[in-house]
């Protein structure tokens, strides 16, 4: 896993940034006193000193970039939410959390959100597992998490303390398939390269049975009548190779060896199959 700190991401319709001082207000304005965030939560209201003064301690978490804790707003600046991650490093897997304001729920906002997320945690920082989950009765926070195809893994039983007791918590998460991936491309660039040698072997084979003909009109050229003349003709500078004793030979038995080769490579594939 690498850590990469709470970078500034966007998408579409939103900017995932730091929290500053300034974004008090806005923060205390927002979903921060919201009945649904409380609950969930299980957290007490907040007073706009007390928002200030966590914001404060915000921005020095802010210098460990193993810190990550986004404010969501929109492109118009309009804070609607945030999403952190609580790090796991021996696992090497980070655990989200979100709220959004309900001024702007059913807008998919937090689905968009939570899917940028996932790619950053995912394919940036090559995080192992990225997983979160929701009170069992949360139907709208499922909805985000099954949008962004994260596999339902099961149910803890009595996880979250909220203000009425214990609930269940659906567990929802995705696992890095990069090692997955890394083999795919692997094995796709050695397909690509056998792929390229057989084409280029097929082409060679065409053309050599078109011209095979010529294997036997060489053969009985060579020590014919006429080879023997030639060769004791003068050859005004002709290229007159095919006059040496050794040319057609070898030619021959350099075909045999590529038909012995091509014969060999197929027992090693039809071995490998079995």
């Amino acid at each position: 896993m690498k850590h990469l700190g709470t970078k500034e991401l966007e998408t579409n319709r939103l900017v995932l940034r730091q929290m500053q001082e300034s974004d008090a207000e806005g923060i205390y304005n927002s979903f921060i006193n919201e009945e649904k965030f409380l609950y969930y939560t299980n957290k007490e209201k907040r007073t706009f000193e007390e928002e200030k003064e966590s914001l404060k301690g915000i921005q020095e978490k802010y210098k460990n970039n193993e810190y990550y804790n986004w404010l969501i707003t929109l492109k118009n600046k309009t804070i609607i939410g945030y999403i952190s991650f609580n790090v796991d490093n021996y696992n090497e897997s980070v655990e989200f959390n979100y709220a959004i304001d309900e001024k702007h729920q059913n807008n998919g906002y937090m689905t968009e959100a939570l899917q940028k997320i996932k790619d950053y945690a995912l394919k940036e920082m090559n995080v192992n597992r990225f997983y979160g989950g929701c009170e069992i009765n949360n139907k709208a926070s499922q909805r985000v998490m099954e949008k962004c195809h994260l596999s339902f893994e099961g149910i803890l039983k009595k996880h979250l303390k909220l203000k009425d007791g214990y609930h269940n918590m659906l567990v929802y998460a995705s696992v890095n398939n990069k090692l997955s991936e890394n083999r795919i491309e692997a094995n796709e660039e050695k397909l690509d390269c056998l792929l390229n040698i057989t084409q280029r072997l097929e082409l060679d084979l065409n053309e050599l049975e078109r011209n095979q003909n010529k294997f036997k009109e060489l053969n009985d050229y060579y020590g014919s009548e006429d080879w023997f003349k030639d060769l004791e003709g003068n050859h005004n500078g002709v290229k007159a190779g095919v006059l040496s004793e050794d040319a057609v030979w070898n030619l021959n038995e350099k075909i045999i060896d590529l038909i012995n080769q091509i014969e060999d490579i197929k027992d090693n594939i039809n071995s490998e199959k079995e």
